[in-house]
């Protein structure tokens, strides 16, 4: 990949790198680079992909790949399981939808996925129970756990809450 031929663009690059090294989401990142630069959606995703791609080379490069991959995958969950905690449902969605980005399985490719007899995925969580909600949270944690090598001593058990 290399440095980009504009130093401009390189530049704003290395920034969104920053800001995700500090653990700031992708959605957040987008609307600084979009706030800050007055660049589209569409450039501020292909500034993160690209910062991404360099952070990952670069890991590579380091031999530290494995080591960095672990703690960006222990730094979502702990941020994860902040915002379910406080509610703040988008921000565990982008956790999510970044990790699932950082394994790879992240698809180039728009999909909407249905559920038979049910339709679209998306869901209007604020018309859900505390108990339904609780249940979703387990399940998303779980496979969060399953594609990590978070363990339950690192991640903190917790009850819910009665």
């Amino acid at each position: 990949m290399g440095r980009h031929k504009d130093p401009e663009v390189q530049k704003r690059i290395e920034e969104v790198g920053v800001m995700l090294l500090d653990g700031k989401d992708s959605g957040t990142v987008k609307e600084t680079a979009c706030n800050l630069w007055g660049v589209s959606e569409r450039q501020a995703r292909e500034y993160i992909a690209q910062a991404r791609r360099t952070i990952g080379e670069e890991a590579r490069e380091s031999g530290k790949l494995v080591e960095c991959i672990g703690w960006a995958l222990h730094a979502y969950h702990t941020i994860y399981q902040r915002c379910m905690e406080t509610k703040n449902y988008a921000v565990a969605r982008a956790c999510v939808t970044d990790v699932v980005g950082l394994c790879g399985a992240s698809s180039p490719i728009k999909v909407e996925v249905t559920r038979p007899g049910n339709g679209s995925m998306d869901e209007d969580y604020s018309q859900k129970s505390d108990a339904e909600l609780w249940a979703i949270h387990a399940k998303a944690e779980a496979a969060l756990r399953a594609s990590s090598t978070i363990t339950p001593e690192v991640s903190g058990e917790r009850e819910q809450p009665h």
